[in-house]
């Protein structure tokens, strides 16, 4: 199981869906992908190294195991290519809107027109996911 690091609250929000996920569906391994669309090198950025950090620490406190894996590329759609084995389930945590996807709903739909099975983990409301 795949999560895509979005926001703050939404990859909290993805990270509690993930551990509820894993639990019913007996998930062997979770990788939490945090996208960079940069060009600049980890190495020459320090900043990428400490938010691996945070993502760590984060996952931690929702209590789910995961790798976490910082993936560089020009395009979220990109990144997917490569890191996602195809036909895979992603979770995708964020905010909703009526009137206009958040940048979360348009990761998720990239995703989906990709041909990846995703949850969208609702970070609005208390636990609230839904495919």
């Amino acid at each position: 199981m795949h999560v895509i690091a979005t926001s703050a609250e939404g990859t909290r929000a993805a990270l509690r869906e993930a551990r509820r996920l894993t639990r019913c569906l007996n998930v062997a391994r979770t990788v939490l992908l945090v996208p960079r669309t940069t060009a600049q090198p980890v190495a020459s950025n320090p900043e990428q190294i400490d938010a691996v950090e945070d993502y760590r620490r984060m996952a931690s406190e929702t209590g789910v195991d995961v790798t976490v894996r910082l993936c560089l590329g020009a395009s979220h759609t990109e990144i997917s290519r490569w890191m996602l084995p195809p036909g895979s389930t992603a979770l995708v945590g964020g905010t909703r809107r009526w009137w206009w996807p958040t940048r979360a709903e348009r990761i998720a739909d990239a995703l989906k027109r990709a041909g990846h099975e995703i949850v969208f983990a609702d970070a609005s409301g208390p636990d609230r996911a839904s495919a």
